[in-house]
């Protein structure tokens, strides 16, 4: 019998149990893609199953076809991750990356589909990859890392692949991060030349903000929450075609990648 891999997604702790046709296989694979969710295992977490080559039955996670699991996977313990967060976590759908020094993050906020991943893919490497889908943030302003696999469009643009941080040269260890600027992206494939930059009030951002986060009415007082970590730290909006070209605005957000 395999033994479990023990996660922590959020504020929920985790202890996925892989059996079925291929299972060693597999084990190693989610073990590896999900290195940088990793706890130890000092007391058991919620036990979730993942079934190999078979259909999915209740308290299950499965796919008939092995080589889509990981993305079935991924999508269970997003839902599982953003649940333990409600009402107590601020969570944006966002990209974040952090200095792995000083721990000073940026939270990159856009729609599913339009750039978060690259932005990780891009930027990443000489900094600490911190999520490329759920950001979220404690009433103090610091972000609960959440490093799930990447997951990475196909040529088809359809399909998805989960690919680990690691071997896309992100590191995920670091200094405790914390929130120093927030971004709206907006990436806009016929924009032309450098980002475009504006400098959002609070109002604009709150309004902003309201539909790229997950549980927002659970918590106590939301708004007042959105006021307080945002109305001292930067919150830009920004339009560009390439990931490439935000690099220097992140150098000056966070600091360079080392």
């Amino acid at each position: 019998m395999l033994p479990p891999i023990p996660l922590r997604l959020l504020r929920a702790d985790v202890d996925l149990d892989v059996s079925g046709p291929g299972a060693e296989e597999m084990h190693r694979s989610l073990a590896a893609l999900w290195a940088g969710c990793g706890r130890d295992a000092t007391a058991p977490g919620r036990r979730v199953t993942v079934r190999v080559g078979a259909p999915a039955e209740p308290e299950s996670i499965a796919d008939p076809d092995a080589e889509r699991l990981p993305t079935t996977l991924t999508h269970a313990l997003v839902r599982i991750a953003i649940e333990s967060g409600a009402g107590e976590l601020l969570m944006l759908h966002a990209a974040g990356l952090a200095d792995p020094v000083t721990g000073a993050a940026v939270a990159c906020v856009a729609r599913g589909g339009t750039g978060k991943t690259t932005l990780c893919r891009t930027l990443g490497p000489g900094r600490r990859y911190l999520t490329d889908e759920t950001l979220a943030l404690r009433r103090d302003g610091t972000v609960v890392p959440f490093a799930k696999p990447l997951s990475v469009r196909r040529a088809d643009e359809v399909t998805k692949d989960e690919v680990a941080p690691g071997s896309l040269a992100l590191g995920t260890e670091g200094a405790a991060p914390w929130l120093a600027a927030l971004v709206l992206l907006r990436r806009e494939p016929t924009h032309v030349g450098q980002p475009s930059v504006e400098r959002l009030g609070l109002f604009d951002t709150i309004v902003a903000l309201a539909e790229e986060t997950s549980s927002l009415d659970r918590l106590d007082r939301p708004l007042h929450l959105l006021a307080d970590l945002l109305d001292v730290r930067p919150v830009l909006a920004v339009t560009y075609a390439e990931a490439t070209t935000l690099g220097p605005l992140l150098d000056e957000l966070i600091g360079p990648a080392r």
